[in-house]
C-alpha cells in the first residue's frame, strides 16, 4: 500500500480493539495501515468496511439477526 502522507511504503496492521455499536461492546480485530515514513495511521473505505462488518456480523450474531 502507498502511503497518502509521504507516497512511501506503508504497513497492514491488526490489534484488537472494543468498538461499541448501538450501545453494546464489540471485540473485532482492528485493520490500519502504517506509514513506514512517518508512523502515522491511516485506513482506505477497504479496510474501514472490513473493520464495519466485522462489528455488524457479531452485532447480528448477539441477536440472532440474518444478513442480507
Amino acid at each position: 500500500m502507498q502511503s497518502p502522507f509521504t507516497g512511501g511504503h506503508a504497513k497492514l496492521q491488526k490489534e484488537p480493539m472494543t468498538l461499541e455499536f448501538r450501545k453494546e461492546l464489540f471485540d473485532i480485530t482492528y485493520h490500519y495501515y502504517v506509514c513506514e515514513d512517518t508512523g502515522q495511521q491511516f485506513t482506505n473505505d477497504e479496510i474501514d468496511t472490513l473493520n464495519q462488518n466485522q462489528v455488524l456480523d457479531k452485532y447480528r450474531a448477539k441477536h440472532g439477526l440474518e444478513a442480507f
